[in-house]
């Protein structure tokens, strides 16, 4: 923080907010209690000298943050950031294949079928097709492009690790969403019919 205020303007992100920043009511230990004090310290003391210190924080888990993070000062807004569309997921396979051996892919198709898988999600698909490809490398000696048969066999042993998010950002925004914060999570979820 004090780095931030040499440095500025600068961004200050903190990935896994959660992890720094959780419930402290949900928490055992006096030092992790500590650190979020310190946290909401910090963030209160650049009050008066924010401007041009912009802080971010990103979660899987908002639900497990507490609650003062939240107040006015600190962390203003919450924004869902969805899986990737089926545009961005055929940008994320291309990245991910790309200066590898491939033969004949349809990558589109892929995209198309990766519905609400994530960008983690589809490197594990590549992953396991890359795996695929080289198995049979290692077999024969020669190089084995990876192939649209690869991809396939791959993703049938994939399903979207976001399904189980969504069931439990869902618990929360129905059962513990007294600000409506999570309204547009349930709202994607129709539109794209999640259950």
């Amino acid at each position: 923080f004090v780095q931030a205020q040499e440095y500025k303007p600068c961004v200050l992100f903190f990935d896994e907010l959660d992890a720094l920043g959780g419930s402290r009511g949900r928490m055992d230990s006096h030092h992790d209690r500590s650190l979020v004090n310190q946290l909401l310290l910090e963030l209160d003391g650049l009050d008066s000298k924010k401007d041009g210190v912009f802080i971010i924080g990103a979660t899987n888990t908002p639900w497990y943050l507490d609650s003062a993070l939240r107040r006015p000062g600190r962390f203003n807004h919450l924004v869902f950031v969805p899986p990737p569309d089926e545009a961005e997921r055929l940008n994320i396979l291309e990245l991910k294949l790309a200066g590898k051996p491939t033969e004949n892919l349809d990558l589109a198709m892929i995209a198309e079928m990766t519905k609400l898988f994530s960008g983690a999600d589809l490197e594990m698909v590549v992953q396991d097709a890359v795996d695929k490809a080289m198995e049979r490398t290692f077999e024969t000696g020669d190089i084995h492009p990876i192939t649209q048969k690869d991809l396939l066999s791959a993703l049938k042993e994939r399903k979207p690790s976001t399904l189980e998010w969504f069931a439990t950002a869902k618990n929360y925004a129905v059962f513990s969403d007294e600000n409506r914060d999570y309204q547009v999570v349930i709202d994607y979820m129709k539109r794209h019919g999640i259950r």
